[in-house]
């Protein structure tokens, strides 16, 4: 698993599982037999949880020394549960990538964002998709999708309750140094439109409550 050739073949590994999280194929439970007229369901390993598993070892080694164990484990004591909580990001500061380009970083990273942001595995985290985004910017800022990472990114800290931060992470989205490809304009056009909602709306995150109204001197 140390060898460079392993490592060149992690991320494809990771994409494959990722590509066949289909309902169906999450859903299959093969069974064997027990003996005569008797059957159980034999242990499926869940594909996104390899695929993140996969990702962390190629990224993150620390937290995923075995590229191929069944998942991570995450516990985080003292820290809220579910999807707007701090999840964890915090087992996340000490990685350190294997020796792979920047762009494979980047692919890695935003893979593993996807998967937090999504709740596809253990509910999600919103914190670590944050992180993962912004691990994945690190390590590429040009990269063709840095883009939509810069975009999933600003949505995490919306949806984080976070609204100085988002607004700019709309910003600097809205006002890219190059051109954006035709099939990125879509998120330019919307972070604008949600750098509006936080400065004037007073309740911008559609829970019933006021919020707060940031400075923008």
């Amino acid at each position: 698993p140390d060898s460079p050739e392993a490592e060149a073949a992690l991320f494809p590994l990771g994409y494959i599982l990722y590509a066949d999280r289909s309902a169906e194929a999450r859903a299959e439970q093969p069974t064997h037999a027990l003996g005569e007229g008797t059957e159980r369901p034999s242990p499926v390993l869940d594909p996104v949880e390899r695929a993140e598993v996969v990702w962390l070892a190629l990224v993150c080694p620390e937290r995923a020394p075995d590229p191929l164990a069944a998942s991570v484990s995450w516990d985080c004591p003292g820290q809220s549960a579910g999807p707007s909580g701090r999840g964890c990001a915090a087992q996340l500061e000490p990685c350190r990538s294997r020796p792979v380009s920047s762009e494979t970083q980047f692919d890695a990273w935003l893979g593993l964002g996807e998967i937090w942001f999504d709740g596809l595995v253990d509910g999600g985290s919103l914190d670590r998709a944050r992180f993962a985004y912004e691990r994945a910017l690190d390590a590429s800022p040009t990269h063709a999708n840095a883009v939509a990472a810069s975009y999933k990114l600003a949505w995490s800290w919306y949806r984080m309750d976070e609204p100085a931060r988002a607004l700019e992470a709309f910003a600097v989205l809205a006002n890219p140094a190059e051109q954006v490809e035709a099939r990125y304009a879509v998120f330019v056009d919307e972070a604008l439109q949600y750098m509006a909602i936080i400065a004037v709306d007073d309740d911008w995150d559609l829970d019933g409550v006021p919020d707060p109204q940031l400075d923008l001197a």
